[in-house]
Parts: C-alpha cells; structure tokens; sequence
C-alpha cells in the first residue's frame, strides 16, 4: 500500500504565512480582505486535517479477512 501524502502541514504553513503577511499590511481594505483569506486557509487546513487524521478515523474494521 502506498503510503498517503497530506496537504494539511502545506495548508497551515500557507495560512500561517498568509497572517504574517496580512499583519504587515496598513490598516483598511486590503488588510481585511488578507486577513480574511489567512482564516479561510486556517480553517480548511483544520477542516483538511479533522477529515484525514487517524485520530478522528472510525473503528478498524476487523470482520473483513
């Protein structure tokens, strides 16, 4: 079986740069909308890793041989 590759440590690096970004920006407009995008990225990589983690993975199904 091949091993599963994961986005969800891209998608927090992603969002975590995207608040730092967001912070350098003046206040307004733009620096709304930055942040705004930074949370939607936090959000999906929680979301992302809710979804795929072992940790919230159902019981094995042993009864299949």
């Amino acid at each position: 079986m091949a091993k599963r590759m994961f986005p969800d440590k891209e998608l927090s690096a992603k969002a975590i740069k995207a608040l730092m970004d967001a912070r350098c920006l003046p206040s307004g407009p733009q620096q709304l909308d930055a942040l705004k995008k930074a949370a939607q990225l936090r959000d999906a990589a929680n979301s992302y890793h809710q979804l795929f983690s072992a940790e919230f993975a159902g019981p094995a199904d042993h009864a299949r041989s």
